[in-house]
């Protein structure tokens, strides 16, 4: 994995959303790729379900990389400093500040499915 970010959003029932959306290098494709994780996290402790998105389908979700650029990823650890577009300057923020970004995106279909089982699971 090259990098990841972590994303949460308390809800009024007193839950969290907590995701950690990872971006891996896909030498295949030549692409760095989201690859989103979330649970809940309730008030007596973690859910006992999780949603992995492996293949989504929100904007920007993947980022081509040059030929060149996957050399240097695969040849050296500059990945792990690879400047990752929409990722704001700032190591921690409110999420507004991922507004409108792939990274909203990824929070946003994680949350959803998330919803969407527990409402199945009541």
């Amino acid at each position: 994995m090259t990098s990841a970010l972590l994303m949460w959003e308390p809800t009024s029932s007193g839950s969290v959303y907590l995701v950690v959306n990872g971006i891996r290098h896909d030498q295949k494709d030549n692409a760095l790729d989201q690859e989103p994780f979330g649970i809940v996290v309730n008030a007596t402790g973690a859910s006992a379900y999780g949603i992995f998105a492996h293949h989504g389908n929100w904007p920007n979700r993947t980022t081509p990389i040059t030929p060149e650029v996957q050399k240097i990823l695969e040849s050296t650890s500059l990945g792990n400093y690879f400047p990752l577009a929409e990722v704001p300057q700032s190591s921690s923020g409110p999420l507004t500040d991922l507004k409108n970004t792939s990274h909203e995106g990824a929070f946003r279909t994680i949350v959803n499915k998330l919803v969407s089982i527990n409402k199945n699971s009541a």
